[in-house]
Parts: structure tokens; C-alpha cells; sequence
């Protein structure tokens, strides 16, 4: 593998926020990649890295379902091959998907569909401590396309 390019899309939460995700370019130099039951072999192979607002109040969740789609008209901008991961702070009314037309799969629940791997939960005294109990979920996720 081979590193092409680095590059960073702002997808904002509202006008004039500034919100980087980056976009790494790889080069697999023919090397196919299975992921999910995703054949990955075009070149380049672009990876994202997502991190997400965290809403805390009522009033930020718009905010929220703004950057959503900004990621969303971002990711779908980007030609070939993409993995896109990171922390999409899922909250139970509002879970970060990718539309099916989009051709994106969310890795987790294809190999685990029974399980609903949390990130985090009640049990994790920490989580109970630090973060809000709407945040119990699976916050962390991978995209493939």
C-alpha cells in the first residue's frame, strides 16, 4: 500500500462552521481487499476519518441533522472505493445511516446482525459518570463502499 493523498472536506453542522474530516487516498497497487463482503480493488482506496457533534441539548440536535447530511453529500461525492470511521456520537432518536442508494454497508451489523454492539452502556462505570445516558449505543462505526 501506498500513501497518494492526504486532503480535509469541511462538512459543517451550520453556515460557517468548520468541521475537517479527513480523506486519505491509498494506493493498493492491484492488492484486492475484502471488507464486510465488500470486494475493495479499485485504486485509489480512500479512507475517512468521521468524529461527529455530540448534541447535549434539544437545541443543538438541528445542528446535528445538518452536519448528518453534510457528511452524507460529501461522502457520496467521492469517487471509488471509500472507508469511512470514527465516532458518528449516535443518539437513540437520531442514529447515523448511510441511505441505501448510496451503496455504502455499515460493517457491524453485517457481521454481528444479532448483536447490537454498544459502544458504550450502563455497565461502564465511567460512561455512567461522564456521559449522558442518551449516548448508551454504538457510537463508533465503519462504513464501506
Amino acid at each position: 500500500l501506498r500513501m497518494v493523498h492526504l486532503t480535509h472536506h469541511n462538512v459543517p453542522a451550520w453556515s460557517g462552521h468548520v468541521s475537517l474530516l479527513p480523506v486519505l487516498t491509498v494506493d493498493l497497487n492491484g492488492t484486492p481487499l475484502h471488507v464486510a463482503g465488500v470486494h475493495l480493488q479499485q485504486t485509489p482506496l480512500h479512507v475517512a476519518g468521521v468524529h461527529l457533534l455530540a448534541p447535549f441539548t434539544k437545541g443543538r440536535e438541528s445542528a446535528r441533522t445538518g452536519q448528518d447530511t453534510a457528511l452524507k453529500q460529501r461522502l457520496g461525492k467521492i469517487s471509488g472505493d471509500v472507508v469511512a470511521m470514527g465516532d458518528f456520537n449516535d443518539w437513540p432518536t437520531n442514529e447515523f445511516v448511510m441511505p441505501p442508494e448510496s451503496n455504502f454497508v455499515e460493517v457491524w451489523p453485517w457481521l454481528h446482525p444479532n448483536n447490537p454492539g454498544k459502544t458504550m452502556d450502563e455497565t461502564n462505570t465511567f460512561c455512567k459518570l461522564k456521559i449522558e445516558e442518551i449516548f448508551f449505543g454504538r457510537s463508533d462505526k465503519i462504513f464501506v463502499r
